[in-house]
């Protein structure tokens, strides 16, 4: 291993430790009222450490959101069909995972301690004004990596690429809203996949009957272009 290597080896750690320190506060305590010092207490780290890996609060509380925009980026980088892009990839992100984020899965709701964090990182959510403005942020983030990734892939002309790429955010979005609802709700695993699966596969159904030119789904043969 290099030095580079440790180096960010050790970054991601210290991130990861920050992150895990600030969840069990953020839940116990409300968003609003734990403060960058209440976490550098609990992490053992200065609040400059804090600052070097997290712009903000919100970042912490939303610290998957770099995964989950790579991993949105990576399903994007799909295959062609007849020069169309293969929504395929993309759909399976969003129905495997619990998160459109590379193997989080969906283990947590078979759990009954991991799905009680889950609902407690919810609740949150909705009591705090300033995590809900920022979900919205991190909803327009995507969007704006969908499109660009649209544009990587020559797809479209600029104002098809903004149409298309709010709609799959639209699809995206709704899905995690269902997952809120039905856990919340207290509904089985089962369901809460089911109707992940089925909002995403519906929804990208219609885009690609919106944009049969430029997208496809279910594509029999594919190729690189």
């Amino acid at each position: 291993m290099t030095v580079t290597d440790r180096r960010a080896r050790r970054k991601a750690d210290t991130r990861r430790a920050i992150g895990a320190a600030a969840l069990p506060l953020f839940l116990e305590r409300g968003f609003d009222a734990v403060t960058l010092a209440d976490i550098a207490a609990r992490a053992d780290v200065a609040v400059k450490t804090i600052h070097n890996h997290f712009g903000s609060k919100e970042d912490i509380f939303f610290d998957d959101e770099p995964r989950m925009l790579d991993s949105i980026g990576r399903a994007m980088d799909a295959p062609r069909d007849a020069g169309r892009l293969a929504l395929d990839p993309l759909v399976r992100l969003v129905s495997d995972n619990r998160i459109p984020v590379e193997g989080s899965g969906w283990a947590y709701l078979d759990d009954p301690s991991t799905r009680a964090v889950t609902e407690q990182f919810l609740t949150a959510v909705e009591q705090s004004k300033t995590l809900t403005a920022r979900w919205f942020v991190m909803i327009d983030r995507m969007r704006a990596r969908i499109e660009a990734a649209l544009a990587d892939a020559g797809v479209g002309g600029d104002d098809d690429r903004r149409l298309l790429a709010a709609m799959l955010t639209a699809v995206i979005a709704e899905s995690g809203r269902g997952v809120r609802h039905e856990l919340m709700a207290g509904a089985p695993a089962e369901h809460v996949r089911a109707r992940v699966a089925g909002t995403v596969r519906a929804g990208m159904a219609r885009v690609a009957a919106a944009f049969p030119d430029l997208v496809c789904l279910g594509a029999p043969t594919l190729a690189r272009s």
